[in-house]
């Protein structure tokens, strides 16, 4: 994590004003970091984690009505006796059917009416650390987004070209607050061969797993790991290296792309992909312009004052 105040993990946006069948969302409380968790037989939003057990995929009966079945367990939203929604296995004994029509809400977002005509509502319990449940009844509707699982949480964040096709910068896939959390799976390896990306300089505190570099390899990616600790900077010796990577790839027939990450994606990565651009001639006039490459700490933007009086001319 390279900033103090970075928030967590969230899909972007307010969700979507729409509902498709066989799609896979990410339910939220409009406007908050709160996503519909199901626990055993409840359901409660809790903070949004990337958890299997806050997707969920719709489902339409005959008569156009819309259910939600989790992507963990497998178990619909329905109502128990007490009118709480919960999550029962369709037609399981204690639930009733539970199917909603969704409405635009007049403030934004979703609204889910019951087939009953009721709405759905959402109840704090402020003595209850779980979070939030969501109860069907008269009261004012609940405003809900809809989150696109693909596109509200791609592997790599904050994905962005330097320099076309050359070198990139980005999260740590799966980045979820710390460094630790970095995970390239299936997902995350799909994303790199569609961005085009052919090796990857990690300034993570932490190397992959064997396995996840052999997946790598096996889609023709390079992996090279130069960690740095989160909030500071590289040696020289550190920084000469990494961009020796870098121009190895630059320098192939055909050219290698690289992506430059570290956890969050800014700090570290800002400070690296700097460095890389004043060995390849650039100069930076002040730090307003570190910044503009998310350079964040005092102890990085000294460095690259240093760094980049050592250049040549």
């Amino acid at each position: 994590m390279e900033s103090a105040s970075a928030p967590r993990l969230f899909p972007p946006g307010s969700g979507h004003d729409r509902v498709a069948e066989a799609e896979k969302y990410y339910i939220s409380l409009l406007g908050k970091p709160l996503v519909a968790t199901a626990l055993g037989e409840d359901v409660y939003f809790r903070v949004f984690s990337n958890a299997p057990n806050q997707i969920w995929t719709c489902v339409r009966d005959g008569n156009h009505h819309f259910n939600f079945l989790n992507e963990f367990s497998g178990k619909q939203l329905t109502r128990n006796i007490q009118g709480n929604i919960s999550a029962f296995i369709p037609g399981a004994l204690g639930s009733s059917p539970t199917r909603f029509l969704p409405s635009l809400h007049t403030q934004g977002g979703v609204s889910l009416v019951h087939i009953l005509e009721d709405v759905l509502q959402v109840v704090e319990i402020a003595e209850d650390p779980t979070g939030v449940f969501m109860r069907v009844g008269l009261g004012r509707a609940a405003q809900f987004g809809f989150h696109l699982l693909e596109e509200a949480v791609p592997a790599l964040r904050r994905f962005d070209w330097v320099i076309t096709d050359v070198l990139a910068r980005s999260s740590a896939p799966n980045y979820n607050g710390e460094d630790s959390d970095q995970r390239m799976d299936v997902r995350a390896i799909e994303q790199l061969v569609k961005l085009g990306v052919k090796s990857i300089i990690s300034l993570n505190e932490h190397v992959l797993l064997k396995d996840e570099i052999e997946g790598l390899t096996r889609k023709g990616i390079t992996y090279f790991h130069s960690p740095i600790v989160d909030f500071s900077v590289p040696t020289v010796d550190r920084m000469q290296n990494i961009f020796r990577e870098f121009v190895r790839n630059r320098d192939q027939n055909p050219p290698r792309s690289s992506l430059v990450y570290c956890g969050y994606g800014h700090g570290r990565t800002g400070t690296v992909i700097t460095g890389i651009q004043m060995l390849l001639g650039r100069r930076f006039p002040n730090r307003a312009a570190y910044r503009d490459n998310h350079v964040e700490t005092g102890a990085q933007m000294d460095f690259l004052d240093a760094f980049q009086k050592s250049m040549p001319g």
